[in-house]
């Protein structure tokens, strides 16, 4: 569908995803689970595994807002980019000065 060929995709790919991969990797590593807190049975214990989750939900939120906000700033991009102005055939101008 694209000209780019599949090496620059893939690397390209990865190298986007490596950010939230790593995220995801060290929160799921550091996470105490329900049953460490439930175990230890103190207040200190539980106020640690709420502040991981109330962590763990807020880095997810700012994660996908700061990825909508690129989304959205490529697309209005795209839109400038198809609004160039057109030659009288109908195709795009290509750089050529009409006169």
């Amino acid at each position: 569908m694209t000209e780019l060929p599949l090496p620059s995709y893939l690397l390209a790919s990865s190298v986007g995803l490596l950010p939230t991969q790593l995220l995801n990797s060290y929160l799921g590593t550091t996470l105490r689970t329900m049953e460490d807190v439930i175990a230890e049975q103190t207040v200190s214990g539980y106020v640690v595994f709420c502040f991981q989750v109330i962590l763990s939900v807020g880095l997810m939120f700012y994660v996908v807002h700061r990825a909508q906000g690129e989304l959205k700033a490529a697309l209005g991009a795209c839109e400038v980019e198809l609004d160039a102005p057109l030659v009288s055939g109908g195709q795009p101008d290509g750089g050529i000065d009409v006169v």
